[in-house]
């Protein structure tokens, strides 16, 4: 009998050893640089701008980590020309500064591009890496705008300030899928819909999952995978039923590598 259960020890113990094995050599992955193309903006008419951008513009959004692995700073993205200079007033630029500092569960971001608009303070609140509130501190005129994030069986809702459901966003196999956003009226009723779409995944590793600070990152932070394929279908809402007002697709083409990673994203082991 004793013997019996040495050897179902030792068994145990070499199963253990093994498993731990496997833990410590499957790699982690720092993302050090990733393509523009997979930029998405709410602040601009069609969402995806990375066809506007600066001749200089290395068509990258660059990071930077501290001592603790924590992402600090991006650099490239969404930026504005003053009125005065009479020029393409949004465009993408390697002069965009994003500043990341971290607090707790709280994370917060704000730009140092001195000739952008987009000048608010974005603080997002995580839970075991999942977000649970995004909160944007608007500059001239100030205001505040207060996101929290509900988890329902393959879907995730969007309410603002406790009061609109402002966004729906789905997902299947970990993967979000499409996404409703919902426009208001002062009276508070919809007035237009935005439909996003993601399809043609694959089984790749998307190196963005949980960056939702990275700005025009955020919708594809939900995703574990990478996509190929995005639709944008805007709606207006009369008499209860939508109308059809514009449609917009776009591809997003790469190879993926040896492990598994798409050539979107330049990144190191660690």
């Amino acid at each position: 009998m004793k013997t019996h259960l040495k050897n179902h020890a030792i068994l145990l113990i070499i199963f253990l050893s093994l498993y731990s094995c496997r833990e410590e050599s499957e790699p982690n992955y720092r993302l050090k640089s990733f393509n523009a193309d997979l930029l998405y903006f709410d602040e601009t008419t069609n969402g995806f701008y990375y066809k506007a951008y600066t001749p200089e513009f290395s068509k990258k959004i660059t990071l930077q980590y501290n001592q603790m692995n924590q992402l600090t700073q991006t650099s490239g993205g969404l930026a504005t020309l003053p009125a005065t200079l009479n020029a393409r007033n949004a465009y993408l630029s390697d002069d965009v500064v994003d500043k990341i500092q971290y607090s707790n569960s709280c994370v917060a971001t704000e730009n140092e591009f001195p000739y952008k608009t987009y000048q608010d303070t974005n603080l997002y609140i995580l839970n075991n890496g999942q977000l649970k509130k995004r909160i944007i501190i608007k500059k001239n005129p100030d205001y505040i705008l207060d996101y929290t994030y509900t988890y329902e069986e393959n879907k995730i809702v969007e309410t603002l300030n406790g009061i609109l459901q402002t966004c729906t966003i789905y997902l299947s196999n970990n993967n979000v899928t499409k996404i409703e956003c919902f426009t208001y009226n002062n009276s508070k009723e919809i007035i237009y819909k935005k439909e996003i779409i993601f399809s043609s995944y694959d089984q790749s590793k998307n190196l963005l999952k949980g960056l939702y600070y990275i700005h025009g990152a955020f919708y594809n932070a939900f995703s574990t995978n990478n996509y190929r394929k995005r639709e944008i279908k805007t709606y207006t809402l009369s008499n209860n039923q939508y109308s059809l007002l514009s449609t917009s697709t776009d591809s997003i083409c790469y190879n993926i590598d040896s492990k598994n990673i798409p050539d979107l994203f330049e990144y190191e082991s660690y």
